[in-house]
């Protein structure tokens, strides 16, 4: 992802939402530019390749892409290496992000693309000859998001997310392919019902198919493959008992078709502001 695209970015290490479930140990917000405010071009120089970006604001919409290579060759070539390259990393990448604002909301679109590739012949302890490792890989990723209010103070977000990888390896002479196919809607309503209490609940629903398929060098073929759906509900309430002390309580519901199972998280967390600045 560019750094241009975002406007702030939160790093939890713990009592975060149930919005946020399953066995995170810590969850990273990363929070898009709304709207941008001016029409911009960034360029980008390195020793290692070049970027560019372009964003264009109209009345009530706005795009904004980002594109960049990087290709290890020509670094390579200045510091001496002791790997044995038969092609140095290479990489390009690509995004677009259209946002279109409404009356009482916001709605973003965003799609990207990269792709990267590399080629060595690696020392190997079981041989006295190299072995090639060949890498190729595709990504493509798109989302789209709608953020606003509605009637009676209630807020409103909702998404579909949809992530499509490739993956093609060489080693020496066996391969190896596989594919992912994920996906994530996303419903989420929230509503201030005074200053002391604070209530959101929504739902995720998470889609992922995987396929894999290894030929040795001595032939045949050898596949794996699984599909995992999740559902999930969740459900929280922020608590100010004063100005110095608060709590959040929450608790999230999940069942996956994968393992059969389901699972309660509740969870509490307290906070008690000490001083003005502590």
């Amino acid at each position: 992802f560019s750094p241009f695209l975002f406007n702030g970015m939160t790093f939890s290490t713990g009592g975060y939402s149930a919005e946020f479930g399953d066995a995170l140990s810590s969850v990273l917000l990363m929070n898009s530019i709304a709207e941008p405010d001016q029409d911009k071009t960034e360029i980008s120089l390195m020793t290692v390749g070049l970027g560019f970006g372009k964003t264009k604001k109209w009345d009530k919409t706005s795009l904004s892409i980002n594109t960049s290579y990087i290709n290890l060759k020509p670094y390579q070539i200045l510091v001496p290496q002791k790997l044995d390259w038969n092609k140095p990393y290479q990489g390009f990448a690509g995004e677009a992000i259209f946002r279109r604002k409404f009356e009482k909301g916001m709605f973003k679109f965003y799609v990207a693309y990269d792709n990267s590739m590399f080629d060595l012949n690696q020392e190997d302890i079981n041989s006295s000859a190299k072995v090639r490792i060949k890498n190729n890989n595709d990504n493509l990723y798109v989302n789209s998001s709608y953020k606003g209010s509605l009637e009676n103070g209630w807020g409103l977000q909702t998404g579909i997310s949809l992530g499509l990888n490739n993956v093609k390896m060489d080693f020496d002479q066996s391969n190896l392919k596989n594919r992912e196919v994920a996906s994530h809607l996303k419903l989420k309503l929230d509503k201030k019902f005074s200053d002391r209490v604070k209530s959101a609940f929504g739902g995720d629903y998470f889609i992922t198919q995987f396929d894999e398929t290894f030929t040795p060098i001595s032939g045949g073929n050898f596949e794996a493959d699984f599909k995992n759906n999740i559902a999930a509900g969740f459900v929280e309430a922020d608590i100010f008992f004063s100005q110095n002390f608060a709590a959040k309580v929450v608790t999230r519901a999940m069942y996956s078709n994968w393992i059969k199972k389901s699972v309660l998280e509740p969870r509490i967390s307290l906070a008690y502001k000490v001083s003005s600045k502590s």
